[in-house]
């Protein structure tokens, strides 16, 4: 399996380059958006520094702070956020997963 090329990132959201649909998260005050980009990218818009693993990798993102991935070898990409009480979901590689302000980590118990 080859690894995945992660590019930690700063984002500049420009919405005219992409058609883009909404999906559903099961994760709240996450947003997911399937868009017709190459890459999928990760947008940690919240107060906190969270984790994932995204099909096996860890990445763990700052307030912030996001990180982008090539698609060429994925078409679906499983995420799994770190210490929520709902952790796991998959998504279209070709998307753009925003963690919004009023994100919160909820500790699993």
């Amino acid at each position: 399996m080859k690894k995945l090329a992660l590019f930690a990132a700063v984002f500049i959201m420009d919405v005219e380059a992409e058609m883009a649909k909404n999906l559903t998260s099961p994760i709240a005050n996450i947003m997911v958006t399937e868009t017709t980009n190459s890459q999928h990218s990760i947008q940690n818009l919240s107060p906190y520094t969270t984790s994932f693993e995204i099909n096996g990798e860890l990445i763990t993102l700052k307030p912030s702070t996001g990180v982008s991935l090539d698609c060429k070898f994925f078409s679906e990409l499983e995420l799994i956020v770190k210490n929520v009480e709902h952790d796991y979901f998959v998504v279209p590689c070709q998307s753009k997963v925003v963690l919004q302000p009023t994100f919160k980590i909820k500790y699993k118990g």
